[in-house]
C-alpha cells in the first residue's frame, strides 16, 4: 500500500490551481507530519477556514494532485479525489 512521503507537492499544486500562488494553507489538501516518518493526508470536501473546497481541479485535464504525487497516495475515484494510504 502506498504511503505519503511528506513532500507536500500536492498542497503546493493545489493552492496554485485555486489562486495561482504557492500557499499550502489555502490548499484543499493538508499533509500532517505525524512523526517517525508517517504522514496523514486529508482532502477537504468543504471550505474549512482558509482552505478551499476541492473541486477535482475543475478546468484542468486531470486532477493535479493525482498527477504530482510521487507516492501515488492520491487518486481519482468516481466519488472524487481520495487518499489511498493507511
Amino acid at each position: 500500500m502506498p504511503k505519503c512521503v511528506g513532500c507536500r507537492a500536492c498542497e503546493l499544486i493545489c493552492s496554485y490551481h485555486h489562486r495561482k500562488v504557492f500557499w499550502p494553507s489555502i490548499a484543499s489538501i493538508k499533509v500532517t507530519n505525524l512523526g517517525k516518518g508517517k504522514y496523514s493526508v486529508r482532502v477537504f470536501g468543504e471550505n474549512h477556514g482558509k482552505r478551499i473546497k476541492c473541486d477535482n481541479c475543475e478546468g484542468e485535464d486531470f486532477p493535479l494532485c493525482v498527477e504530482i504525487c510521487p507516492a501515488e497516495v492520491i487518486c481519482l475515484s468516481p466519488r472524487g479525489i481520495e487518499v489511498v494510504q493507511i
